[in-house]
């Protein structure tokens, strides 16, 4: 970002990004899909745009990046 220090670079860069967890269903393509909340640092189970509890790890994923990564 325009403006920063390295030192505030560096911080911004070693800090962790929280988007979602997954939770194995027993095959490759059924994972739960759960978002992380911020405003309380807890995970909330969620569904995915298909309307579907169970998907690929891709699709929550995508999912979570269309929410939290947009401009």
């Amino acid at each position: 970002m325009p403006g920063t220090t390295p030192e505030e670079q560096a911080q911004i860069e070693a800090t962790p990004t929280h988007l979602c967890r997954l939770g194995y269903l027993g095959s490759a393509d059924r994972w739960e899909f759960a978002f992380f909340k911020y405003s309380d640092e807890k995970y909330e189970a969620s569904f995915l745009p298909s309307g579907m509890f169970v998907g690929t790890p891709e699709e929550a994923f995508d999912c979570s990046a269309q929410v939290y990564l947009q401009d």
